[in-house]
């Protein structure tokens, strides 16, 4: 079963202000590079990087980048689901599988992803299911009393995913079929603005959960 990581970190990050909010420093690292470490954990060699606003900057400030498999988004302005869609046309092709987390995401474990990744290959098992057949599910992280991501789409959905555009999500898909839930109260806590950063930073409740 191969699994591909989607790392999403197209955004402007408006409310954050000027510094990128993928640059911001987090247990004496970038936000970016503790979401892609987390994905290569998972998916050794098989992660691709999606960046937009900011790219030039964070790849100057990111000289580890050179090491990583990243695209840049020239229409990121249009919203995470033309970013999702752009990127799903550039995974390997013989990805069976693509598991998506946003950047900055900054309280998902290397625990919770692999919670995912688990219970993804436990249902496609059960259900028999053979990687392409149409019978594999999406696995998806339920917090704060909804589906949202980290969440693992099998490769039938990749036409559904590349069909995205503006600022829809996957949320719409994960509303729309059947999927494998599991409780990942992590990843409801993201990173808008450097009070929420400073709140995870001193291991409180952040302002802004989304």
């Amino acid at each position: 079963m191969t699994l591909s990581v989607l790392v999403l970190a197209a955004g402007q990050g408006r409310r954050f202000g000027a510094e990128p909010k993928q640059l911001a420093q987090y247990q004496g690292a970038p936000l970016l590079a503790h979401s892609l470490t987390l994905a290569e954990t998972l998916a050794p060699g098989r992660v691709l990087l999606l960046l937009g606003a900011h790219a030039e900057t964070i790849v100057s400030r990111m000289p580890q980048l050179q090491r990583v498999n990243y695209r840049v988004h020239p229409h990121w302005a249009k919203g995470i689901g033309a970013s999702i869609a752009f990127a799903v046309q550039h995974l390997p092709t013989d990805a069976e599988a693509v598991l998506i987390l946003l950047a900055d995401q900054i309280a998902v474990s290397d625990a919770d992803l692999e919670h995912l990744w688990l219970r993804y290959t436990k249902q496609r098992e059960t259900s028999g299911a053979i990687a392409g057949s149409g019978q594999e599910k999406i696995v998806c992280a339920h917090y704060a009393g909804q589906l949202g991501v980290p969440a693992i789409f099998p490769r039938r959905y990749f036409p559904r995913l590349a069909a995205l555009q503006g600022d829809k999500g996957a949320k719409k898909i994960l509303l729309t079929e059947p999927v494998v839930s599991v409780s990942l109260p992590n990843a409801a806590i993201d990173i808008d603005t450097p009070e929420d950063l400073h709140h995870v930073t001193e291991r409180k409740e952040p302002s802004c959960l989304n």
